[in-house]
């Protein structure tokens, strides 16, 4: 179906091919001056020390969860309600993922359904930044100092994000973030892993860089992978990078049409984040009632929907056997009720007020029958 409107439009204009030309007059296209500008740029807005690009942000969750150095089969406690990168990460990194459920009202991370699956073998936690708000990191720094546990960051949707002032993704022991095409910034596919410790940034240079601190050696002392990045991705960031406060800007603006045109409705919910963060909205969250039959109507009219994630334990490729509590229905249920009731409006810097004006008028026409 063509869509009058999409739920992602990259914000790419000729600011993109301007930076590109700099690599490709250069002769200069893999990893090299332009993504150590990208990431300078990167560490300067997250307020970390270290850090490194990666190819995408599932490879980069990856090998910032390897560079803790934890052994093969060490659970990791991860969200049930959240994209399958996190979890497929998780096992790509050799560690047992065991799901905890939600909080119903914000969707981020249930620190009680947490404590519910802690076992001798539970080394690590991973709060997902959803949606374009915070994790309430005081909280998880509590429970991660109690349990003993490493904290890795899952920030893709939380580029600018804040919490008390401080980036998120710069609390943990390392963290990632996503450039895919519908993130705030792009550059298609990359990803980023920060961190504020020296010992875990040398294992990131070396995971990445097949098991050298720097290119241009055959000498190998650590066995590494190549997850380098490439000047051209890095360019593209640069050119995101200089429109950055005006994506964050108009995301928000948009945001709040969406509020003040769809206030009245019963059937519609907007939820907004947690105390102490700010907001970038990734899309536009609402929780509504008969989530399928709208969702059908939408489409019809040729408006591009998204329903909420699919909770992790009813996925395929998901072991059963690291979900302990079997009784789904209870434990996971603001997972479950999640996915049931929600919906996702697209929310990019291109995106007319016309447009926001049309999605609400066909809601409100929707719920009128």
């Amino acid at each position: 179906m063509k869509y009058r409107i999409s739920q992602v439009k990259p914000y790419i204009d000729n600011s993109e091919l301007r930076f590109i030309k700099k690599p490709v007059k250069n002769n200069f296209i893999t990893e090299g001056p332009q993504s150590k500008l990208f990431l300078n740029e990167l560490l300067k807005i997250t307020g970390s020390r270290y850090g490194v690009l990666a190819p995408n942000g599932t490879l980069a969750i990856t090998v910032a969860i390897m560079a803790l150095g934890l052994k093969r089969g060490d659970e990791i406690i991860i969200p049930n309600f959240t994209f399958y990168g996190s979890y497929s990460a998780a096992i790509l990194a050799g560690l047992k993922p065991i799901l905890c459920d939600v909080d119903k009202e914000n969707f981020q991370i249930d620190l009680d359904s947490a404590k519910k699956i802690i076992t001798p073998k539970t080394k690590a936690i991973m709060p997902v930044h959803i949606y374009g708000g915070s994790v309430n990191m005081s909280e998880v720094l509590k429970f991660s100092k109690k349990y003993k546990l490493k904290v890795v960051e899952d920030a893709a949707q939380a580029l600018g994000v804040k919490y008390k002032g401080k980036s998120a993704g710069s609390f943990g022991h390392v963290s990632a973030f996503s450039f895919y095409a519908d993130k705030a910034i792009t550059t298609g596919e990359g990803g980023l892993i920060i961190t504020n410790n020296k010992k875990i940034y040398k294992n990131l240079l070396l995971i990445r860089n097949q098991g050298r601190i720097k290119s241009g050696s055959f000498i190998h002392n650590n066995l590494g992978y190549n997850f380098r990045f490439n000047d051209i991705l890095a360019s593209v960031g640069l050119s995101q990078l200089r429109k950055f406060n005006l994506i964050k800007k108009r995301k928000l603006e948009i945001y709040k049409q969406f509020q003040k045109n769809l206030q009245n409705l019963d059937e519609v919910k907007f939820f907004e984040p947690i105390k102490n963060s700010n907001f970038i909205p990734f899309r536009v969250p609402l929780i509504v009632k008969n989530l399928k039959k709208l969702m059908v109507f939408l489409e019809n009219n040729k408006i591009q929907t998204r329903g909420f994630f699919y909770p992790l334990h009813t996925q395929k490729g998901v072991n059963k056997k690291f979900i302990q509590n079997q009784k789904d229905q209870i434990f996971f249920k603001n997972s479950i009720y999640g996915n049931k009731n929600g919906l996702a409006l697209p929310c990019y810097p291109s995106l007319k007020n016309s447009d926001i004006l049309f999605i609400c008028n066909k809601i409100k026409k929707f719920y009128a029958k």
